[in-house]
C-alpha cells in the first residue's frame, strides 16, 4: 500500500518523544509500516527528519516565523488550533501531492478537518482518519479509526442509540476502533517504587488536578505536579498558594517523566471531560506504574480496575485507592501495557486498510478471504491472553564480556544526555569506545551539556569531532541550528559519515581543519556554541581578537595543559571579560568505576566497571564552559510581548 501523510504546521516531525502526541503516531506509525513493505510519502518541515521512503519538503524556516513569530524554530508549541498555518502547509501539501499521487493511494490524516483541503482537491484520494481523539466536529472522511470505543461512541452521537423505521440501523460497519501504539522500548520498566504519586499533565482544572490534590492530601501522601501551567492563576481551581504536601517541578522532557513514573507509587489521571485515549496512562502502565482514574470516557475501556490501577467516582474512592494501591503489581501493568506496542496494533492497522481497499478493488463488504485462520486484530481487550503479552526475564549481564557483546548488538548509546543514538559498529577514532555507548563519556561537563540542551542555538560549530560524538548528539537536539563538524584525521571524518548516515541527520557540515579564518567566517547566526577539543590548538583559534568578533556565543573548550601548562589559565583570561566561566576537571578512572551509576553497569565488578568506563586521560584534563554575557538581539524579538 501507499501512503501520504503530512506534518502539523506547529511541530516538526523529528523525534519519537515529541510533547505532540499526533505527531509522535504519525512518525511512529511510518516508521513501522515502512517497515513492514508499505510505501510512505511525508509533506512537510524542511527540518523534519521522518522515517519514510520519500519526505518532500514544503514548509521551512521563514515560514515558521511568519506563523508562530513569537517561537524559535523548531520549538514545540501547543498551537494546534492555529488555522493559517495548518491551512496553508494542507495547501502546499495538495499541490504536491497532486504531482505525487498514483491510483489507489491512501491519505492519511492525523489531525482531522484541518487537512480537508487536500481531499477536497484530491478527490480520487482513499482518504482515512486513523486516530481520532480529537472533537468530533472536526472529523470529515468516511473512514474513520477511532483511538478508543467511548471516543466512537461519543462522535457517533444520541443519534447512534435510535433506530429509523424507514431507514434502518445507523450503525457504520467500517467505523473502527485502533488503540493508539507505543515503541514500548522507550519505556523502562521498574518494579521498586519510591514514596510519592504523580500528576502528569497540564496544570489545570479539567485534567482533575484538585481531586487529586485533595485525596493525598486527606492520605497524608507526597503528591508531585508535573506540567505547563500554573496552579494559583487558574480560576477553577481554589487555591491561593501551593498546599504543603504538594511539590510542582514543571514540564518534564522525556526523560524527566519516565524518571517520575517508574519511580511513583501510582499516578492520577481524573480527567473531568470524556478522555479520548490517555496515552500516559499507558506510558505509566509501561514503566510498572498503577494508575488511578475517573470512571469514565477511555480510562473504563484501558485501566483496568484492580489489576492495572483502580477507577473512582467519589473522595472516599480515591482515598481508599491510595492506601490500597500497594495491592496492585507493577508486572500486571507492564503486560497490559505490552498490549498497546506497536508490533500489536500495526497489523490491525493492516486489516482495516485492507478492509476499506475492498470496497474499491473487490465487492467490498460481500468479500470473503477463504484462507482466513484468525480474527486477533479485534484481541487487543484480551490481557495476558499468550505468553508474547508477558515479560521476558532477562538475564543479569556480570561481566563486561557479557555487556560488550549487549553492547556491540544493539549498537546504540544506552544512557545519558544523547540515549537512542545509534553508532558506529568500529572502534571510536581517538578516544575509548565503551564509555560514548554507556553515555558516560565526559561525564564530568553534565552540567554544562544540560545547559547546552536547553538552549536555542543557531549554529554548533565541533572543531575536533572525532567519529561526531558531541557533533551527532547535538545535531539530534538540536534539529534547527546548522552544524559544523571538523576533524583532520580521515578516519574521524570517514567514522563521522556513518555516524551522520545511521542516524539521518541532515543538518551537518563536515570539513578537515577549522583554522581561526574559517571559524570566523561561519555562518553562526546569533547564537552558537563552539565545541573545541584539538590537542592544544585551541590556542591558535581563541585569541582576544577572535573573542571579540565571537562574543555573543558560547564555547565549551578541552584544555591541554599538558602541551603547555598555561593553556587553562591563558583562555580564562581571554574569556573572562565578555563570558561567564566555569571549569571542569577529569574524574580518575578509578574514581569513575566507584561513582558511575548507569543500569547497564550494576552487576559488574570494580575492575570490569573500571574497564569499561576508562578514558585513558595521560593527566587530570580541564574544560572551560563560557557562557556569553551578551543576550542576542533577536531574543527580544522572540519574546511574547
Amino acid at each position: 500500500m501507499r501512503f501520504h501523510v503530512v506534518d502539523i504546521a506547529n511541530t516538526i516531525s523529528n523525534g519519537l518523544n515529541l510533547p505532540c502526541a499526533f505527531t509522535t503516531k504519525m512518525m511512529l506509525f511510518c516508521r513501522e509500516m515502512k517497515k513492514r513493505g508499505h510505501e510512505i510519502v511525508h509533506y512537510g518541515h524542511e527540518a523534519s527528519t521522518i522515517d519514510c521512503t520519500e519526505s518532500i519538503s514544503i514548509f521551512n524556516q521563514e515560514d515558521w516565523n511568519t506563523f508562530f513569530p513569537n517561537r524559535p524554530y523548531g520549538d514545540t508549541n501547543n498551537q494546534y488550533s492555529n488555522h493559517d498555518a495548518n491551512t496553508f502547509i494542507a495547501q502546499r501539501a495538495s499541490e504536491s501531492i497532486k504531482n505525487n499521487k498514483r491510483p489507489n493511494d491512501i491519505f492519511l490524516s492525523w489531525i482531522g478537518s484541518q487537512q480537508e483541503i487536500i481531499v477536497q482537491e484530491n478527490p480520487d484520494l482513499i482518504a482515512i482518519e486513523p486516530s481520532i481523539g480529537y472533537h468530533p466536529k472536526t472529523t470529515f472522511t468516511d473512514w474513520k479509526v477511532y483511538e478508543s470505543y467511548a471516543m466512537m461512541h461519543m462522535c457517533a452521537g444520541i443519534e447512534a442509540a435510535c433506530y429509523d423505521g424507514e431507514k434502518g440501523g445507523l450503525h457504520n460497519w467500517y467505523d473502527a476502533v485502533i488503540p493508539s501504539f507505543f515503541d514500548t522500548s522507550l519505556h523502562e520498566y521498574q518494579e521498586t517504587k519510591d514514596d510519592y504519586f504523580l500528576y502528569l499533565g497540564r496544570i489545570f482544572e479539567g485534567k482533575g488536578l484538585y481531586p487529586a490534590i485533595e485525596a493525598t492530601k486527606l492520605a497524608g501522601k507526597k503528591l508531585i505536579i508535573a506540567g505547563h501551567g500554573d496552579l494559583i492563576s487558574d480560576k477553577l481551581l481554589p487555591y491561593d498558594s501551593i498546599p504543603d504536601h504538594v511539590e510542582i517541578v514543571g514540564y518534564a522532557d522525556h526523560e524527566k517523566r519516565s524518571e517520575l513514573m517508574r519511580n511513583a507509587k501510582a499516578s492520577f489521571m481524573m480527567t473531568t471531560y470524556a478522555e479520548p485515549f490517555g496515552r500516559v496512562l499507558i506510558e505509566n502502565f509501561l514503566h510498572g506504574t498503577p494508575v488511578i482514574t475517573t470512571d469514565w470516557g477511555a480510562f473504563v475501556e484501558n485501566n483496568l480496575h484492580g489489576v492495572t490501577g483502580y477507577r473512582a467516582r467519589t473522595l472516599d474512592h480515591l482515598v481508599w485507592s491510595i492506601n490500597n494501591i500497594d495491592n496492585i503489581k507493577s508486572r500486571d501493568c507492564r503486560n497490559w501495557g505490552e498490549t498497546f506496542s506497536v508490533d500489536r496494533i500495526m497489523p490491525m492497522y493492516e486489516e482495516y486498510f485492507q478492509m476499506v481497499m475492498d470496497t474499491y478493488n473487490s465487492n467490498g463488504w460481500y468479500r470473503l478471504r477463504r484462507l482466513r485462520d484468525n480474527l486477533d486484530w479485534l484481541n487487543y481487550q484480551s490481557p495476558f491472553k499468550t505468553k508474547e503479552f508477558k515479560i521476558k526475564e532477562k538475564k543479569p549481564i556480570t561481566t563486561k564480556e557479557q555487556l560488550i557483546d549487549k553492547l556491540m548488538k544493539d549498537l546504540v548509546v544506552t544512557d545519558g544526555i544523547f540515549k537512542g543514538m545509534k553508532y558506529v559498529n568500529r572502534t571510536s577514532d581517538g578516544c575509548m569506545y565503551f564509555p560514548k555507548l554507556l553515555g558516560t563519556y565526559e561525564q564530568e561537563i553534565l552540567p554544562a551539556m544540560k545547559e547546552v540542551l536547553d538552549t536555542q542555538y543557531t549554529a554548533i560549530v565541533d572543531i575536533g569531532c572525532g567519529e561526531g560524538y558531541y557533533a551527532c548528539g547535538l545535531a539530534l537536539k538540536h534539529p534547527q541550528a546548522e552544524l559544523y563538524a571538523f576533524d583532520t584525521n580521515e578516519g574521524a571524518r570517514r567514522l563521522l559519515l556513518e555516524n551522520v548516515t545511521i542516524n539521518d541527520i541532515r543538518n551537518i557540515n563536515i570539513g578537515e581543519l577549522c583554522d581561526k579564518e574559517l571559524l570566523l567566517d561561519l555562518n553562526l547566526g546569533s547564537k552558537a556554541l563552539i565545541f573545541i577539543d584539538c590537542e592544544g590548538y585551541e590556542v591558535e583559534l581563541i585569541t582576544k581578537d577572535s573573542v571579540l568578533q565571537l562574543h555573543t556565543h558560547d564555547f565549551i573548550i578541552e584544555t591541554h595543559d599538558w602541551v603547555d601548562i598555561n593553556i587553562t589559565r591563558n583562555l580564562v583570561n581571554i574569556l573572562s571579560d565578555t563570558h561567564e566561566i566555569q571549569l571542569f576537571s577529569s574524574l580518575d578512572d578509578i574514581d569513575k568505576a566507584y561513582q558511575y551509576k548507569t543500569p547497564m553497569l550494576e552487576g559488574l565488578s570494580l575492575d570490569d566497571r573500571r574497564y569499561m568506563l576508562q578514558e585513558r586521560r595521560c593527566c587530570i584534563g580541564k574544560w572551560i564552559y563560557a557562557k556569553s554575557k551578551t543576550v542576542p538581539l533577536d531574543f527580544f524579538n522572540n519574546l511574547g510581548g
